[in-house]
């Protein structure tokens, strides 16, 4: 039986909570993201599907870091060179799914996260969270400086499925739960003792994932090859770009950048051709792009050759595009 603070404090979330329900409908979205940006940072939001939007959002101050708990029906969040910046930009942002589905990508990786998994992105840098059904979300922004020196490695665990193997995922799971109750009548002396302890059960986390890694390299060689798929992540579109354009760009010998990437099991031009296929492919799942011409997708993706996108889409995905679009969006 919950005794009167719990239901105190849930009563106070509940009075607390910000939503759109009362919006119109044309302002629902512009009002979303000036939310999100003044509790987490700054986004841009599409709506996918033809369910009309709607979010609510909680969020409390733990010390320097804030936890915010999220009802959202259907969109993508996406972080991109034209957000702002603000001063949660140089934060790590840790979303725990309660319920639904997300799909998270940064730094030229992808997860698919069900209910119960977990994933870190980092805030200084483009990514995108695609929410793809009614999802429940425990979102925590913390300063990169508050783990920074007892988790280092962090930008090697973005867009990675923290719950895989990892004995302190849970735990993180059921003391953000345990906030969700209590959050609401903390004193800020006692809220920021409570940040420190998340913070360190979070660097134990990022640790583990990292020990973990199939792909341990140098920091020096991991910054490297963060700068590598960054310049092919913002030129992917240039049906020009090459692994000579790469290395000339970023004055490094494509010998070395093939080096790096032989960790992945991969080379630069297949890293090139795999981050072409699977952008054509997020949008033939994007239902705001149903009209769009399938050779004008791959074209925007930097293909230039109809014929030769087609055969490489079928290799990777084992379906024709149209077959992939017609499987995810049913229809052709």
């Amino acid at each position: 039986m919950r005794n009167n603070s719990d239901i105190q404090s849930q009563n106070a979330i509940a009075h607390n909570t910000q939503s759109t329900e009362n919006i119109p409908q044309r302002e629902k979205l512009d009002y979303w993201r000036s939310l999100v940006e003044e509790k987490v940072v700054p986004l841009e939001f599409k709506v996918v599907g033809d369910t009309p939007f709607e979010g609510s959002l909680y969020s409390s101050e733990l010390g320097p870091a804030t936890l915010s708990f999220i009802k959202a029906t259907p969109h993508i969040a996406q972080r991109t060179p034209l957000n702002r910046f603000s001063p949660r930009s140089d934060s790590l942002v840790f979303n725990i799914v309660l319920l639904g589905n997300l799909i998270a990508t940064q730094d030229g990786r992808e997860s698919s996260l069900p209910t119960g998994t977990g994933v870190v992105v980092n805030a200084e840098r483009a990514y995108r969270l695609n929410i793809t059904q009614n999802s429940e979300l425990a979102v925590l922004q913390v300063p990169r400086k508050m783990l920074s020196r007892s988790a280092p490695g962090l930008d090697r665990v973005v867009a990675r499925n923290l719950a895989t193997n990892n004995p302190y995922y849970p735990l993180i799971v059921a003391y953000v739960k345990e906030l969700a109750i209590g959050i609401a009548s903390l004193p800020p002396l006692t809220a920021k003792k409570i940040a420190d302890n998340l913070a360190d059960l979070l660097a134990a986390m990022v640790s583990e994932t990292v020990q973990h890694s199939s792909t341990l390299i140098s920091d020096h060689k991991f910054a490297n090859l963060l700068r590598i798929k960054t310049f092919v992540e913002e030129h992917l579109q240039n049906s020009e770009l090459c692994p000579a354009t790469v290395a000339s760009s970023l004055g490094i010998s494509t010998r070395y950048i093939n080096q790096l990437l032989a960790v992945e099991d991969t080379s630069l031009s297949r890293y090139i051709w795999q981050q072409r296929l699977e952008r054509v492919a997020r949008c033939l799942r994007d239902p705001a792009l149903v009209c769009q011409n399938i050779s004008t997708l791959a074209f925007s993706c930097g293909f230039n050759d109809t014929a030769h996108f087609s055969k490489t889409f079928r290799k990777r995905y084992s379906l024709s595009p149209s077959e992939y679009r017609r499987q995810h969006l049913g229809v052709c």
